[in-house]
């Protein structure tokens, strides 16, 4: 009798993993259009190019540094960011998006500055057909 429960308590687990492998394939074009928006969120910071901001951002965007305390809305971190426009981050980065399901998204930026590390929680979600980022968490190691 116990033989019988634990081969079928493992064709059980096997069969749920053999599902769980099959579902993570069904994301890569979702993943694929959520990454280009942290893509011009990475082009908008370091260039500061006002044209990338217009659907990058949704209207109630929030902006959190956890370092300081230090929090902006939508307008406030766009002047900020255009105001230091002339900052070259020398710094390695790197990104990935953590999670995604059909209308929102979490991305993580990791800046490596060599003595320091910045990393941004990126919340993204979707209006229309478009991904727009609408929070930022910022912190560093």
């Amino acid at each position: 009798m116990k033989r019988i429960l634990s081969t079928l308590a493992i064709v059980f687990v096997m069969m749920t993993s053999f599902t769980a492998f099959a579902s993570s394939k069904a994301l890569p074009s979702k993943a694929m259009e959520s990454t280009k928006t942290v893509k011009n969120y990475l082009d908008f910071v370091s260039t500061a190019d006002l044209k990338l901001h217009k659907n990058l951002f949704t209207s109630d965007f929030e902006y959190l540094n956890k370092a300081n305390g230090v929090s902006c809305n939508k307008r406030e971190f766009i002047k900020f960011v255009n105001e230091n426009k002339a900052l070259n981050y020398n710094c390695t980065t790197k990104y990935e998006v953590l999670d995604e399901c059909a209308q929102t998204a979490v991305a993580k930026i990791t800046m490596d500055f060599g003595h320091f590390t910045r990393v941004d929680h990126v919340a993204l979600t979707k209006e229309k057909n478009d991904w727009k980022i609408s929070k930022i968490t910022t912190d560093y190691q």
